[in-house]
């Protein structure tokens, strides 16, 4: 990995003394632990606010609205032209 970034972080001499200790336990420098420990989280909050889950009445209610073929009202092409318009920005 190319370290090109940096991030300081000040803390308690507890938690401090926690995280070293935890680190020292992974056999990690408690640089490479908190930053595994930090990444690993991140992605899961990224993924939980990237996903919909829905029960299975909702998926066949979802893919039983997708597969009819109406044709778009009012307010889907003004909303799909100022997604679009957004976008272009």
């Amino acid at each position: 990995m190319n370290a090109e970034a940096r991030i300081n972080i000040r803390t308690t001499r507890e938690i401090k003394n926690t995280l070293s200790r935890a680190a020292a336990l992974s056999h990690q420098s408690i640089d490479a632990f908190l930053l595994g420990a930090a990444f690993e989280y991140a992605k899961h909050i990224l993924e939980k606010s990237e996903t919909i889950t829905l029960s299975n009445a909702e998926r066949d209610r979802f893919f039983a609205l997708l597969e009819t073929s109406d044709e778009p009202n009012t307010k889907l092409k003004a909303a799909m032209t100022e997604y679009v318009e957004e976008q272009s920005q």
